[in-house]
Formats: structure tokens, C-alpha cells, sequence
């Protein structure tokens, strides 16, 4: 199952009204004929997402060093 996560929040755009990014984050099960579109950092938000990673790492890095 998805679930939804804000990841940014933009108040200075429209005044009154606050401008969020979200992603999604699930599994798929593929099938051999399915196509993957892996052109997340072509999308115009994914600067949101990437500011987000960067700033907030899992804790995890070098686990499998």
C-alpha cells in the first residue's frame, strides 16, 4: 500500500494558501512485460525531493560497508 508524504511547503506563493509537495512511496510487483519509467529527476518537483533527501538522511548510510 502508498503511503503520502509532504516533503515541502511554500506559503509565499499564494497568500492565505500554503503550496505542498508530496510523494508517494509504495511496492510494485512487476511483470516481465511491464515498463519501469525511471525518469524520476527529469520531473520538475523532484528539487523538492532531493532537498528533502539531502537534508534529512536515513541514518542508515555505509550499513553495508
Amino acid at each position: 500500500m502508498a503511503k503520502r508524504y509532504s516533503i515541502s511547503f511554500d506559503t509565499n506563493e499564494a497568500p492565505g494558501r500554503i503550496r505542498a509537495v508530496w510523494v508517494e512511496i509504495g511496492h510494485w510487483w512487476m511483470k516481465p512485460k511491464d515498463i519501469a519509467d525511471v525518469s524520476l529527476r527529469d520531473h520538475p518537483l523532484y528539487p523538492d525531493l532531493e532537498q528533502y533527501v539531502l537534508a534529512n538522511p536515513s541514518g542508515r548510510a555505509n550499513a553495508g560497508d
